[in-house]
């Protein structure tokens, strides 16, 4: 009897990890819509009793973005003991350079968002929505805005002196909002779940990586979890240098990183961690518009995209691919395109939003 039990929840996993990829690619294929086309919808603050199926706010008590200004995630309690756990992307920093750049008016092309652009809608939107045909509609979500250029892993505050010689400060508090986030969010929900999945896309997909061992341990008793990471490819050698130096990114986490791959270092060691208890998922489009531009910086210093760009990132992409297969047994992989650039074709970035 205990055999047959245990095939049946490796089963329902299984399943789980094959619905969420169905999912992704569905989303992919019709649901892609650019940050422009969001509207901002505020949510109440989250109460005693909260009613189930409604969307709440989460304010941290110190959860700051990396302008200093109140950050804030969002909870909705489901009908289902299952639970989505969703971290929003929105580029990176990765040294002095990058941080004086973030994305706001006055700044061309800025490489990190600080604040949570497209507002709370985003909660309700692509594999967190309550779209009928959505399996996950029913689920309890949290979601964990971005806006600190850390890709949710940072722990502290960086000072540094600006290109004209000012000092300023960024507060790359990722890791702390998640972590402040999820502790008052286990407040209202049964952290002993039948599911558990973790995904994100871009930033949030790297935060995926990341954060999900932190994740799993706050689930302690849950056997059925998901990770999906969603168009989370760069190649850096300096990936621990930055976690430590400039996010202040905790020990165990700066730790794991040891090659120029931070996404394939967290997945890795996720896996020897967990061994059969996790499920992995990767998916990214083969010539990603948006990485192959981060890419061009870390490389040459040129924060443009190019179809010679492109072949490099289908390069890097085809021996992650590959690194991924080979040290993670069982291992789902997704490669798609997407809307295509006529001129340097490439191709579209992130589709489970």
């Amino acid at each position: 009897m205990t055999v047959r039990n245990t095939k049946k929840k490796k089963h329902r996993g299984l399943k789980i990890a094959g619905t969420l990829l169905l999912v992704i690619i569905a989303i992919g294929v019709s649901g892609f819509i650019g940050l422009k086309h969001y509207i901002t919808a505020e949510f109440p603050e989250i109460m005693d009793n909260p009613k189930v199926g409604k969307w709440y706010n989460i304010y941290p008590k110190g959860a700051l973005s990396a302008l200093g200004k109140q950050w804030h995630g969002n909870i909705k309690i489901g009908k289902e003991n299952k639970v989505l756990i969703k971290f929003y992307g929105g580029g990176v920093s990765i040294d002095d350079y990058t941080e004086e750049r973030p994305n706001i008016k006055g700044i061309k092309d800025g490489f990190y968002n600080v604040a949570n652009l497209g507002g709370d809608n985003l909660a309700k939107r692509g594999i967190s929505g309550t779209q009928s045909k959505n399996p996950f509609k029913d689920w309890t979500v949290i979601t964990v805005p971005y806006s600190t250029g850390d890709f949710h892993a940072g722990a502290g505050a960086y000072e540094y002196v600006k290109e004209d010689g000012t000092e300023d400060v960024k507060y790359h508090y990722g890791y702390i909002n998640y972590t402040k986030m999820l502790d008052e969010a286990l407040k209202y929900i049964d952290n002993d779940p039948e599911a558990l999945v973790i995904t994100g896309s871009s930033a949030g997909g790297f935060g995926t990586a990341l954060l999900a061992d932190d994740i799993i341990g706050h689930f302690p008793n849950t056997e059925n979890i998901t990770v999906a990471v969603d168009s989370s490819l760069l190649l850096y050698d300096k990936w621990h240098e930055t976690a430590e130096n400039i996010w202040h990114a905790p020990q165990e986490i700066s730790d794991r990183l040891t090659t120029d791959n931070i996404t394939l270092d967290s997945l890795v060691a996720l896996k020897e961690n967990y061994n059969e208890r996790v499920k992995i998922l990767f998916d990214c489009s083969v010539r990603d518009s948006l990485l192959s531009k981060y890419q061009g910086y870390i490389t040459n210093g040129t924060y443009a995209a190019s179809r010679e760009r492109g072949d490099e990132f289908q390069s890097d992409l085809k021996e992650m691919v590959n690194d991924l297969q080979e040290k993670i047994p069982g291992v789902g992989v997704f490669i798609f395109e997407g809307s295509i650039n006529k001129d340097t074709h490439l191709t579209q970035h992130t589709i489970s939003v």
